[in-house]
């Protein structure tokens, strides 16, 4: 059994992870522990400009770690590389009326927009800081003696919170130009029933302090009229978007609030000109018929104080919900943010129809029983939740909790029925496709069925938004599986050998402080590791190693390991046994069964694989599409690609003693190389690097 490595360094996050000290600068933290990815910024917003100019792969993105090992610009993994990523945008506005600011000049309104089109960290919205904590060391990952770690690791100011009440929590403070200071805290789970929820804590505090020093800009001022609003803006999904094409993304979702659960989501439907025929519902990838947009997505309300000394929840809130297209928002990108139409907006209880755009709306040709929703022929909704009007003394504060989540289709359902979908389409019948709803027995065909058995994501939504609610009324605490271990695993001869440490075996339960350690539970996936449904399990014991010969030898394999209860513990479903997470430790650096070279092999035998290569060939290998595979190689050797006319492409020295090594098709200048014949030579060495006797010359054809 290997034994953890950097339990030796910590006594808190702080010393290994000061390499990421750069993230405070980018101020922001990710949560990649759940079936749902989230980033959140020190701003307290997330402007859209942001989503698209930082890394793509943290916004609300579920399921979580899709099509992530897609190479990027290849064929249809061209429109993968956004991923499944459900919103472009998040925000806070904060609204009074009137207001006075620091030199006297009175407002009748005044909001201060903390995104989610416009940003300015300098004059409206101010971090004070972010910072993320853990409950657990994050588990070590090392593969092939190189340690791999998250993309996201802990910044120098974050810190291990063994008491936390969820497993990650970010914080941050933000100071406004209104006087009022937002502390939002956000709390992610890896218990696998709740690990697609986010729940949001918010307090907002009357400081008249408009910049960050500790002087009182704006001394005894009364707060009136005050409104407080949160809205996200869906995506479902950017990947199908850009699938379908780009005005999909343009105009596609449907919104609809519903006021018994206080939820307020949305999905994704037609978009012109397509709505007529429900075709574009689900976002059916053109090539495989895979449905990309099938998730909802909800916000839903869970508290606000009844008054800054009532801390109790008040039944009415929030105050609206509602939505706006964004070519009708009044949040236009300019300092002067329209803030007369942004009061208004916040005053309104509904959406102003005086902002609806012209236009039909079309019918829905979903399987919701619940009238026509909200449609809109313009470039994306925002959803707003809004509460108020409060009036706030200097120094109160009022709280705020809600949830943000994403639920559907699984993936592999997302895959077999649009496969099938598409084949009875492609076959001029379309309704030999038929679907039967597990719940209620009512039988579908055609367009129907690939609607109604869409819309069953939104059962799911709210299954999930009931979860929400048994978060929330627990105190944010639920019952918690055992941390994961760490991870090694070494790419060798004949197998792949995987070790794993035993820290959850000393890990008592966070609720109880019983130790309900049961077992470990290896799983392995080939060719690629992003699938949430191509992992397979392979071991399920107490062993700390596990050597790994059912994969075939050069192919990328991935691993994770998770540890599970006994189910002693779990005081919410007593005898369900919980498993620690996936991604603390899934490997996202292949490993591969290597095989010892003969000593003295022929060399006649040399070959590669696959030749003639074609890049459209399936059979390539997975996930790896412009990799070659030389075997039969001695374990030492130089390999030397040219062109026809002799012109070095490439030199590959191979001394690991196995028989193997791939290219992956680039030049020594890191470029692809262009179809044709190229030649090969490799040369034998010794173990010193020394030439000594055997070569081989080859050719290999090239289709791109």
């Amino acid at each position: 059994m290997k034994k953890r490595i950097i339990n030796i360094l910590l006594v808190s996050l702080i010393i290994p992870l000061m390499m990421q000290g750069s993230l405070n600068a980018q101020g922001f933290r990710s949560f990649e522990i759940g079936s749902l990815w989230d980033t959140f910024w020190a701003s307290s917003a997330h402007t859209w400009q942001r989503s698209w100019n930082t890394p793509y792969h943290s916004f609300m993105v579920w399921p979580a770690n899709r099509n992530w090992s897609k190479p990027w610009g290849e064929g249809t993994a061209a429109i993968r590389f956004m991923g499944p990523i459900n919103a472009s945008a998040s925000s806070y506005w904060i609204g009074a009326s009137p207001w006075k600011d620091a030199n006297g000049k009175t407002y009748n309104e005044f909001v201060s927009e903390i995104g989610w089109w416009y940003m300015d960290e300098n004059r409206i919205s101010l971090p004070r800081y972010i910072k993320k904590y853990y409950r657990h060391i994050p588990p070590e990952i090392v593969i092939d003696g190189v340690v791999i770690s998250d993309d996201f690791p802990a910044a120098p100011n974050d810190e291990l919170k063994p008491d936390l009440v969820s497993d990650q929590m970010i914080e941050n403070a933000v100071r406004t130009n209104i006087g009022v200071d937002i502390l939002q805290r956000a709390y992610a789970y890896t218990n696998r029933d709740f690990d697609n929820i986010i729940i949001i804590e918010t307090i907002f505090t009357n400081t008249g302090n408009t910049d960050l020093d500790s002087e009182i800009e704006i001394p005894n001022q009364v707060l009136n009229d005050v409104y407080f609003d949160y809205s996200i803006r869906p995506t479902i999904t950017r990947e199908g978007h850009t699938a379908i094409g780009s005005r999909e993304w343009h105009a596609h979702e449907f919104a609809e609030y519903d006021s018994t659960l206080k939820v307020f989501y949305a999905w994704d439907g037609d978009a012109p000109p397509n709505y007529a025929s429900g075709e574009d519902v689900g976002d059916p990838d053109p090539q495989t018929g895979y449905w990309l947009s099938t998730a909802f997505l909800g916000i839903m309300h869970l508290h606000a104080d009844m008054s800054p000394s009532d801390e109790s929840s008040n039944p009415n809130a929030p105050y609206a919900a509602k939505w706006i297209g964004y070519t009708a928002s009044p949040s236009t990108g300019k300092l002067t943010n329209n803030i007369d139409k942004m009061y208004e907006f916040l005053k309104k209880p509904t959406r102003p129809p005086s902002w609806v755009n012209s236009g039909d709306a079309p019918p829905w040709h979903g399987g919701i029983n619940s009238g026509n929703p909200n449609w809109h022929n313009e470039n994306q909704v925002s959803l707003h939740l809004t509460y108020g009007p409060y009036q706030m003394q200097q120094g109160e504060n009022w709280r705020f909790v809600f949830a943000k989540f994403v639920n559907g289709l699984s993936q592999k359902e997302c895959e077999r029925l649009g496969k099938a979908y598409k084949e009875a389409v492609d076959s001029g019948n379309p309704d030999n496709f038929v679907w039967t709803n597990p719940t209620t027995g009512e039988t579908f065909r055609g367009l129907a069925a690939k609607a109604n058995a869409i819309a069953t994501s939104r059962d799911s939504l709210f299954k999930t938004a009931e979860r929400a609610k048994i978060i929330y009324e627990n105190n944010f605490n639920i019952p918690d599986p055992p941390m994961s271990p760490s991870l090694y695993v070494t790419s060798a001869g004949g197998g792949i050998m995987i070790e794993w440490s035993d820290d959850p075996e000393h890990e008592p339960d966070p609720d109880t402080g019983v130790l309900d350690f049961e077992g470990y539970r290896l799983y392995r996936s080939i060719g690629e590791y992003d699938s949430t449904e191509a992992w397979e399990l392979i071991y399920e014991g107490t062993d700390h190693e596990y050597f790994d010969t059912g994969v075939p030898p050069g192919v990328a394999v991935y691993y994770y390991c998770t540890a599970y209860d006994d189910g002693t513990q779990n005081w919410l479903e007593p005898g369900k046994k919980l498993e620690s997470g996936r991604f603390w430790n899934m490997t996202t650096v292949p490993a591969y069964r290597l095989q010892a070279a003969e000593e003295n092999p022929d060399m006649d035998n040399i070959d590669v694989v696959p030749n003639p290569y074609n890049i459209n060939d399936p059979n390539n290998f997975p996930s790896e599409p412009n990799k070659l595979l030389f075997v039969n190689l001695p374990g030492y050797c130089t390999i030397t690609i040219y062109t026809m006319t002799g012109e070095k492409v490439k030199t590959i020295e191979h001394m690991n003693g196995t028989s193997s090594d791939s290219w992956d098709q680039v030049t020594e200048q890191n470029q692809y190389i262009a179809s044709g014949i190229y030649l090969y030579h490799v040369q034998k060495r010794d173990m010193s690097g020394a030439k000594v006797p055997g070569e081989k010359i080859g050719k290999i054809v090239i289709i791109r």
